[in-house]
C-alpha cells in the first residue's frame, strides 16, 4: 500500500550476529529472528544499538517498553536487537552511520528484503508507533495467511483468486520524504476528463487494462475499476474503484498518472531505448507509479530508483556516445 528508499538489505544468517540485549520481545540472535519472521510472514524490526549508546538505552527503556509499542510488536512483527559494534559487516551492509538506527524489513513475497521504514536516531513512542504502522501499510498484502500462520506453515503471500491472473502488490521505493512532485508528465494533453464516451460509434481504448490509477497511488494496489465510475481522459477510458476515487482523479489527473506513460525507466536508462512496462511489475517511487518491463528490471529499480528517475519523475537519459 502504498517513504524511504526500498533498499534490498542482506538477510544473511550470520551465526555471530547476536548480543546480550534481548528479552522475550526482542531477540538477540539475528539469524533466528530472520527465520522466525519469514516463517510467521511478519516484517522484521532490526534495532542496531550499542552498549555504550545512551540514546539507545533510552529507546530500550522507554520507547520499546511503551505498552502500545509492545502490543503492536508482539502482534505484527518479529524484533531483534543487534550490537552494531560486534557486527560491523551487517552495519555496513545496512548503511548504518550512527546509533540508534532501526529498520523494518519485509520478509516474504515481493517485499522480501525490502526496507519498509527506517529510523535514524532516538524517537519517542508516538513517532515509533507511526513508523511501525507506516511499515505495515507498505506490506501490500505480502503477509502470510493467518490460517497458515496458526498451522505453522511456510510463509508465503495469500493465493490470489482463481479468475484472471492479477498483478502482484506494488512495492514502494522512495529515498527520502519529498514534497509532492509537480509537472509530472506535463507533455500529456491538458484536456480535463469528461464522463462522456468518444465520438459516436468509436470505442475508445481502456487505460491500464481498467485498473484504478487512484488505487495504485493511494493504496499501492492493482484494483480493477468499475464501468459505472468511468471517465474519458486524453482519448482513453479510465475506470475507478469508487465515485470518490473518480472525483479525486477529475480534480487532479496528473497526480495519479503512471510515470513515463507506463514505459520502463530501467530499460531506457540502461539501453537508451523505450520499452512498454508490464502491469505485472509495478513499483512506487516518490508517490508515482512506474511499470517495469520484467521482474529483474523491477528489482534493479527498487534497489536504486534515483539512478533511473529524477525528482520530477522523469526517466534519466543515458549520456550520448562521444564522437570518435
Amino acid at each position: 500500500m502504498g517513504a524511504r528508499i526500498a533498499v534490498a538489505v542482506s538477510l544473511v544468517f550470520l551465526a555471530g550476529a547476536s548480543d546480550g540485549f534481548a528479552d522475550d520481545l526482542w531477540k538477540a540472535d539475528f539469524r533466528a529472528a530472520a527465520i522466525a519472521a519469514q516463517k510467521a510472514g511478519k516484517p522484521l524490526v532490526i534495532a542496531v544499538h550499542a552498549e555504550w549508546c545512551k540514546p539507545c538505552k533510552d529507546m530500550e527503556r522507554f520507547t520499546h517498553r511503551d505498552a502500545r509499542v509492545v502490543e503492536l510488536l508482539k502482534r505484527e512483527f518479529v524484533s531483534v536487537i543487534v550490537d552494531g559494534d560486534k557486527n560491523p559487516d551487517l552495519v555496513k551492509s545496512w548503511g548504518v552511520n550512527g546509533f540508534p538506527t532501526e529498520l523494518v524489513v519485509g520478509t516474504v513475497g515481493p517485499i522480501h528484503k525490502v526496507v519498509l521504514e527506517r529510523i535514524d536516531g532516538k524517537v519517542g513512542p508516538e513517532a515509533y508507533l507511526k513508523t511501525l504502522e507506516s511499515a505495515l501499510a507498505k506490506t501490500g498484502g505480502a503477509r502470510i495467511d493467518p490460517a497458515v500462520r496458526q498451522a505453522g506453515g511456510v510463509a508465503r503471500p495469500a493465493a490470489p483468486p482463481k479468475k484472471a491472473p492479477s498483478p502482484p502488490p506494488m512495492e514502494e521505493a522512495d529515498p527520502l520524504p519529498r514534497k509532492p512532485a509537480e509537472g509530472l508528465l506535463a507533455s500529456l494533453p491538458p484536456a480535463p476528463p469528461t464522463s462522456k464516451a468518444g465520438a459516436a460509434g468509436v470505442e475508445l481504448p481502456l487505460a491500464w487494462d481498467g485498473h484504478c490509477v487512484c488505487s495504485m497511488v493511494e493504496r499501492g494496489e492493482m484494483v480493477k475499476g468499475k464501468p459505472e465510475h468511468e471517465v474519458v481522459f486524453a482519448g482513453k477510458r479510465y475506470r475507478f474503484a469508487s465515485a470518490k476515487k473518480r472525483e479525486a482523479f477529475e480534480a487532479e489527473p496528473p497526480k495519479f498518472l503512471p510515470g513515463e506513460k507506463g514505459r520502463c525507466p530501467v530499460t531506457f536508462g540502461d539501453t537508451g531505448h523505450w520499452r512498454d512496462g508490464d502491469l505485472r511489475y509495478p513499483a512506487i517511487f516518490a508517490g508515482r507509479v512506474f511499470f517495469l518491463a520484467d521482474e529483474s528490471k523491477r528489482k534493479k529499480f527498487l534497489l536504486n530508483p534515483e539512478a533511473y528517475v529524477d525528482e520530477q519523475g522523469r526517466a534519466l537519459r543515458m549520456a550520448p556516445p562521444k564522437d570518435r
